[in-house]
């Protein structure tokens, strides 16, 4: 990446050498008498003020070696300051009106061709300034107004670079009478955010009103509270259309106890949205869900819930019922029965789906050790009246991590029609850069890409097309069952772990698309006074992508003579894919220590190493950091070096970095 920031330093030149050089002189001067904390000039009255000065100096080179042999060698020299401001008054009375201030600003002399250093995950404020008042801050009725502008660089998972402007201002007013609580507020956002890397640009616009009033009846645990508000946002991702809709939405919440009784209670949630624009559709939701603690040490939890949804067409009326009754026997045993009903009218089909199970939970300390054991239940039913037609699978949810194969939920997807969003649907996730789709027979399989803006371990919403199966019925039952033996107070424990899934009754749908399974886990883990480590092997036999996996991780972690602290972590994962005749493999390791010199001074070791191995998936990477940091007095001495070395599906990145700071905070 090679990105020209002539616009930057032009524009700074000769206006940032005076207030780097006084924070310079300003933070040598170790005697110096800080600011008083509390100063008055007529109406105006500080309370606190703090002002944190420091200077840094950076040096970067970078090697970047492209799929299509090119090399860019972008660096970095940056000599730097940081001021940052915060403030507390008020005018007249402390009643009255309260301000609080806060300001960063970082002027640099730099000659960059690249923003952002390529490390863990962290923000780096260029400038930021916030301004609040407070009016009537003890008064039942208070005004508070605010506006904020902010502009960071931030950097993901040693791999993405991102440069943000965000601007943000409004008010809102607050009326407290009786058991009554009125709030009304406004608020404008403007945020936009640049891939350094791809330079995809994403911009974000919104205008939001919101009313809200709350009530308690009685001290004994109720509170009611009903919000109405209207929005006005628009989006724009990378090279899509801008999307611009107006939304009002009205929710309703209430939880009530009953009984005499705290834990008996009756919770109701009730939620209006309509949206008018590019996107348009409209969605209501009421649950009443009721939760009772009863003689004997047992508890009941029942829930109704109804939802309706429209958009473009479709439409969908949902209404579900569930119930459960749970009981605990002494300390040992915790047992629990449901039963699950449900209704889905949607226009492509009629859906029924009835399930009943049980499970028991049992836990008994043994002569230095404990047992643990689990049984789980579950009978379901599904009775389907539809058509063959294409049918729109809008927000199904799938949490992605680099450890775990996650398939869509329905079979003969089309693959043009894949959008992946985040959760609150403004951010698209693209293709081959945040994520890749794989087939895998009649069903898809989604990773996540390191470097995308897709995080390990992130919950993707995902909308799709696919070709829906004729009208079918089938009975589904699952079971899982294991157990765990810890030993010595843990020191040695094992487990095991069983997961089945069958059909029975299947009528009218292919066979092949009902996922079979028969799952095996187990594993063995030695917990030492400082050392553990373990091994895992998982067995995953399915008619639809089988696989077997072995696990070996290993952790060290001690202090030496209350100065010198180590961790040391390791992690070995081996996937294959049976079908496929396919490998992936997985390699972590990295370690820290930490050694205090004398109680002001530290120096700190940090490093790490992954390597993956498979389709789509191949990368290794290894990074490096040494910081020293001491304190005299009033100044803050930090010192560091940093190393970094990926190579990711034939592209190279090489960074070396060495950073220099020096701070003061006076108070």
């Amino acid at each position: 990446m090679r990105l020209s920031l002539q616009r930057h330093t032009a524009k700074l030149g000769s206006k940032i050498r005076l207030p780097i050089l006084l924070c310079l002189l300003v933070m040598l001067s170790v005697s110096g008498v800080g600011q008083e904390s509390r100063l008055s000039l007529g109406f105006w009255h500080q309370q606190s003020f703090s002002l944190k000065l420091a200077m840094e100096a950076l040096q970067r080179s970078q090697k970047i070696i492209l799929k299509n042999g090119s090399t860019e060698l972008p660096k970095t020299k940056d000599f730097s300051g940081d001021i940052n401001f915060n403030s507390r008054s008020f005018v007249w009375h402390p009643n009255f009106l309260t301000i609080d201030l806060n300001a960063q600003y970082r002027p640099a002399l730099k000659k960059e061709e690249f923003l952002v250093i390529p490390d863990r995950s962290e923000v780096r404020t260029a400038d930021s300034y916030r301004i609040n008042g407070l009016f009537f801050p003890r008064r039942p009725f208070t005004f508070n107004v605010f506006a904020t502008y902010g502009h960071s660089f931030i950097n993901r998972e040693l791999v993405t670079n991102l440069e943000t402007f965000s601007n943000n201002y409004g008010g809102n007013f607050s009326l407290r009478w009786a058991k009554f609580l009125t709030k009304l507020s406004y608020r404008n956002i403007d945020w936009r955010q640049e891939e350094l890397e791809t330079n995809r640009v994403f911009r974000n616009k919104n205008t939001i009103w919101e009313a809200e009033i709350s009530r308690s009846f009685t001290d004994k645990g109720d509170n009611h509270r009903l919000r109405l508000s209207s929005q006005d946002f628009s989006r724009q991702y990378a090279e899509y259309d801008q999307v611009r809709n107006k939304s009002k939405i009205a929710d309703f919440q209430s939880h009530l106890s009953f009984g005499g009784n705290l834990r008996n209670r009756l919770l109701t949630a009730a939620n209006y949205y309509k949206q008018t624009g590019d996107t348009p559709f409209e969605r209501f939701s009421l649950t009443e869900n009721v939760l009772m603690d009863l003689p004997k040490n047992f508890d009941f939890n029942g829930n109704l819930q109804f939802i309706k949804f429209r958009q473009n067409g479709f439409r969908s009326d949902l209404t579900s019922a569930t119930t459960q009754l749970q009981h605990q026997l002494f300390l040992s045993l915790r047992s629990m029965i449901y039963l699950e009903w449900s209704q889905n009218n949607q226009s492509s089909f009629t859906e029924l789906n009835n399930a009943a199970g049980l499970n028991f939970r049992y836990t008994k300390k043994i002569p230095t050790g404990l047992l643990q054991l689990h049984y789980n239940f579950e009978f379901r039913k599904l009775d389907r009246d539809a058509n063959l037609i294409t049918v729109s699978i809008v927000d199904e949810q799938h949490t992605l991590d680099d450890q775990s194969t996650v398939l869509l939920d329905n079979p003969f997807v089309d693959l043009s029609t894949v959008l992946v969003t985040d959760e609150t649907g403004t951010i698209i996730y693209q293709e081959n850069i945040d994520y890749i789709l794989i087939p895998r027979g009649d069903f898809v399989e989604i990773r996540r890409l390191p470097g995308g803006q897709i995080e390990n371990g992130q919950t993707v919403y995902i909308d799709y097309e696919v070709t829906q199966q004729i009208g079918f019925r089938y009975d589904q039952i699952s079971k899982s069952w294991g157990g765990s033996l810890g030993l010595l107070n843990q020191f040695i424990q094992g487990y095991y772990r069983e997961f089945t899934q069958d059909y029975n009754n299947v009528q009218l749908i292919n066979p092949e698309l009902l996922k079979y399974i028969t799952q095996k886990v187990y594993g063995v883990k030695v917990d030492a006074r400082f050392i553990s480590t373990g091994f895992e092997r998982d067995e995953y036999q399915t008619n639809i992508v089988p696989y077997e996996a072995d696990r070996f991780y290993a952790e060290f972690h001690h202090t030496f003579w209350n100065k010198l602290n180590l961790l040391l972590t390791g992690s070995k994962w081996d996937y294959y894919l049976i079908d496929d005749k396919e490998e992936q493999k997985f390699w972590d390791a990295s370690g820290r220590l930490a050694y205090y010199l004398t109680r002001s001074a530290r120096l700190t070791l940090e490093t790490g190493y992954r390597m993956q191995e498979g389709r789509g998936l191949d990368l290794e990477l290894y990074n490096f950091r040494g910081e020293f940091r001491m304190r005299y007095r009033q100044l803050e001495l930090i010192f560091g070096a940093q190393f970094y070395r990926r190579t990711f599906i034939q592209e190279t990145n090489n960074f070396d970095g060495y950073y220099f700071r020096l701070e003061r905070i006076f108070r």
